[in-house]
């Protein structure tokens, strides 16, 4: 709960001394931790999961803003971390799983067994969560790999697992949280290309009730081999990408659905010091891989991050006890946090990892949002499918710079974390002058940001603006609705409208404002304005 103090001295004509000595009070008087430093999430998709136990090593890489934490079950210490990392890292991800020694079989009626699942497993530890302690967990996992279900066994297992998901998710879903599905382990689905393809077909139905819930899915990838060869890790830690690589052919509305990588690490280890990563060398190897995976795995959008197996349980899984590597994590999360400005982003070239800062959201559309610099003097678009971000959020932002076939410079974002708002204010900008002229625009590269065809002064797109003038006409087809304005200064201005917004009669003088964005048509590159909403067009005169 938010806590909003009055200025000193606007509150019963309190001393200012009096309201500090007070404020000093109740700050010393909440427990240790209670007042936590807040930040945007890392830009490493590096972080952990716990059992058992909060220990000194996880609460220093909660202290490092991870984008992701995995919580085994809902005892005391598991809630203590989860508290203390949402106080820290409020844009943060929680995922919870719930322990449980039940199995399930194809004699089994998949749709039962769900409602079983969540009714004897799932629902009752949820339910008991205080309010609280509820609005913690963002994503619920279901059966852990193969341990509670059929999986991937038989064509009659897949099928059986994706009927039993396409009723779990919904469940889920029901009660608030979002379903993180199937967790398979490492080095599955199993088979060649062609046994992998088949069985994504058949669960292809469920990860589409799953997209739609805003839910994610989940793989394990571990390296079994110890090596930096991605040749090699496509078929274990990186296994994933197989997926993604047939559904952009076969199943393209699939290719952005989340991925939560719920386990990961080292395993398969042959050493008489256990299968984990000590039993495959030293702590310097282990974080060396990890340095190396991380940036693997950031090439990829739809990662969400890993919660690396595990923290908490120094005697069951010692050989994959991550609390020695505890510091030098911390450390990597601090190392890898946004530092880029707009500006830097719209200069970068495509293909280019970049990162923004602290800018302000200018504009939200579906899977869009408009990002510009506190003062006004750069924007630029970002692609976020479902970004969960509103106007006026500050962000940090990390993604790929590339260019539309439009020819507006935009990020592919895999990842937007809001920290704090910011009042945004529009540009006003006369017709002849919206998209402006060129910024360090260099063809060959798509470096900087080009200029609308004939664009004159400073280029604009990608900023909040203002237009004014008469309303001369309105195309009602092909989608999105255009309006024409023309403001006298020689130029006609198209505002592209969202549906739900009523206009005026032509001939009517408005006010539009939205972000300024561009399109191409017959070899040119031509300026338009995206209308947010209902209260960005105002009739001035009829």
């Amino acid at each position: 709960m938010t806590r909003r103090i009055l200025p000193a001295g606007q509150a019963c004509g309190v001393p200012r001394w009096a309201v500090a000595l007070l404020a000093a009070m109740l700050v010393a008087a909440l427990p240790v931790g209670a007042v936590a430093q807040q930040a945007t999430p890392s830009l490493s998709k590096l972080s952990i999961h716990l059992i058992l136990n909060y220990t000194t090593g996880a609460r220093q890489i909660v202290a490092a803003h991870p984008r992701v934490l995995k919580i085994l079950d809902t005892h005391t210490s598991m809630l203590e971390a989860a508290r203390d990392y949402k106080a820290r890292t409020p844009g943060g991800i929680v995922v919870l799983r719930i322990y449980t020694p039940h199995r399930y079989t194809l004699n089994d009626n998949p749709y039962t067994a769900a409602e079983h699942f969540w009714n004897s497993i799932l629902a009752p530890r949820v339910n008991a969560l205080s309010p609280q302690d509820r609005a913690l967990i963002d994503y619920l996992e279901g059966p852990n790999e193969a341990d509670s279900t059929p999986t991937w066994n038989s064509p009659a297992e897949t099928a059986w697992y994706n009927a039993f998901w396409m009723r779990l998710a919904p469940l889920i879903a029901a009660a608030g949280f979002r379903p993180c599905a199937y967790s398979i382990s490492v080095g599955n689905p199993p088979g060649s290309l062609e046994d992998i393809h088949r069985i994504l077909d058949t669960i292809a139905p469920s990860l589409r009730v799953v997209k739609q819930l805003g839910g994610a899915w989940s793989y394990h990838p571990y390296t079994i081999l110890y090596t930096k060869d991605v040749g090699i890790e496509n078929w274990y830690s990186l296994r994933y990408r197989l997926f993604y690589s047939y559904f952009a052919t076969k199943h393209p509305d699939l290719v952005d659905l989340p991925m939560i990588l719920t386990e990961g690490g080292v395993d398969g280890q042959s050493s008489p010091l256990g299968p984990g990563w000590k039993g495959g060398g030293d702590a310097a190897k282990f974080q060396d891989w990890l340095a190396w995976w991380d940036s693997e795995i950031r090439k990829d959008p739809y990662i969400l991050g890993c919660t690396l197996f595990q923290s908490g349980d120094p005697v069951g899984w010692w050989s994959f006890d991550i609390e020695p590597i505890a510091a030098w994590l911390a450390q990597h999360l601090r190392n890898n946090r946004a530092t880029g400005t707009v500006a830097q982003a719209r200069q970068a070239a495509n293909g280019q990892a970049v990162t923004i800062a602290g800018g302000v959201v200018s504009a939200a559309f579906p899977g869009v949002l408009y990002v510009q610099s506190p003062d006004r003097s750069h924007g630029v678009r970002v692609q976020r499918s479902g970004h969960g971000v509103q106007t006026g959020a500050r962000v940090d932002v990390s993604g790929v710079a590339r260019t539309s076939a439009d020819g507006e410079k935009y990020i592919d974002a895999d990842w937007v974390s809001p920290l704090g708002s910011m009042e945004v204010r529009p540009l006003a900008v006369r017709g002849v002058w919206l998209g402006g002229g060129p910024w360090q625009y260099v063809p060959a590269t798509g470096t900087g940001q080009r200029g609308v065809t004939g664009g004159r002064g400073v280029n604009n797109i990608g900023l909040l603006a203002t237009v004014w003038g008469r309303l001369v006409s309105v195309q009602w087809s092909p989608q999105p609705v255009r309006m024409t304005l023309d403001d006298g200064s020689g130029a006609q201005v198209r505002v592209d409208v969202p549906g739900g917004v009523i206009l005026p009669e032509v001939g009517s003088y408005v006010r539009a404002t939205g972000p300024v964005s561009c399109y191409a048509s017959g070899g040119a590159v031509l300026p338009r304005l995206l209308l947010r909403s209902q209260a960005d067009l105002q009739v001035l005169s009829p």
